[in-house]
């Protein structure tokens, strides 16, 4: 990624989705129903024939092996030959993903998130409990996945999607992307700049403004509080530091630490997921070097 280099493909549409099944073999998804394919790492871009709507607005590309992909947007196709014929089929989406060659996920509007587990046959509507549009979904595993949206939305499912949670809000703005590199660490995408970024599976989202510098440590009230399943943590530090944010029940024991890295200035928030815990009262503490700079409560029903 140190240097990019513009390539050409004849086409003067909008193009939405890419997706490269190796070094060689790439496509790509665009406006006016186009589907590109390239053998030769990009250099040379073929237009596929698809018998998609000349007006269709087609956004990702996913193939779950060599032969079998699909594209989503304004419709849905599938090809079973590497892209050589495609079928369209009945429904439409935003984003689609397949964790496996069987089981894959569909989002659309207004929290809609379709489920399918014979390789794209059949889909199962199922309930994101948001009222935005799902721009992205992601998995990690079978049963733990991520859908991000419209107006900051992000709902979690930890049973392969038979339930959605609704997370707290960290942004107003826009999620367009979600993407986990490994287990551990994703990240998240948005408008106006927003990054979003976990390196605990999903644990604990931070986002960070680092523009401006505050004039002291501080560690604000969380929210929601009282809260259920998710809330909103924010801290400033004025200067670098080791930082550590941690939780400890009503005892004192230590029981999550949310936070433990080197820091920048700057204003953080963060998004932790409760759901784990049981109701009752905690604390979160903010440790600047090792040392403590300030303690607060808050609450969790269930």
């Amino acid at each position: 990624g140190v240097n990019w280099y513009m390539l050409q493909s004849e086409l003067n549409s909008n193009l939405n989705g890419i997706f490269f099944n190796d070094a060689f073999t790439g496509f790509i998804a665009g406006s006016k129903g186009k589907i590109l394919k390239t053998t030769n790492s990009g250099i040379n871009w073929l237009n596929l024939p698809n018998g998609s709507n000349i007006a269709a607005i087609l956004k990702p590309i996913v193939f779950i092996n060599y032969e079998t992909g699909f594209v989503a947007g304004d419709q849905y196709l599938k090809t079973t030959n590497g892209g050589n014929n495609w079928t369209v089929l009945s429904g439409s989406g935003i984003d689609i993903y397949f964790p496996s060659s069987l089981t894959g996920y569909r989002t659309g509007g207004s929290g809609i998130i379709t489920k399918s587990t014979n390789g794209g046959i059949n889909w199962i509507v199922q309930n994101g409990n948001v009222s935005n549009n799902l721009n992205s979904i992601f998995f990690i595993n079978d049963d733990n996945g991520y859908a991000v949206g419209d107006g900051g939305a992000i709902t979690k499912t930890t049973n392969g999607g038979i339930n959605w949670i609704p997370q707290t809000k960290i942004s107003g703005n826009d999620l367009n992307s979600i993407y986990f590199i490994n287990a551990s660490t994703g990240y998240i995408s948005g408008n106006f700049g927003t990054i979003l970024r976990t390196t605990n599976g999903g644990l604990v989202f931070v986002s960070s403004t680092t523009g401006s510098v505050p004039e002291n440590f501080s560690l604000s009230q969380n929210y929601p509080n009282p809260f259920n399943s998710s809330t909103v943590i924010k801290y400033e530090i004025k200067e670098p530091s080791e930082i550590e944010l941690k939780i400890f029940n009503i005892e004192g024991k230590e029981l999550i630490t949310l936070v433990r890295e080197y820091q920048f200035a700057g204003s953080y928030e963060i998004l932790f997921d409760a759901s784990d815990l049981n109701s009752g009262i905690y604390f979160y503490s903010l440790f600047k070097n090792n040392v403590l700079t300030e303690t607060r409560k808050l609450t969790l029903i269930k």
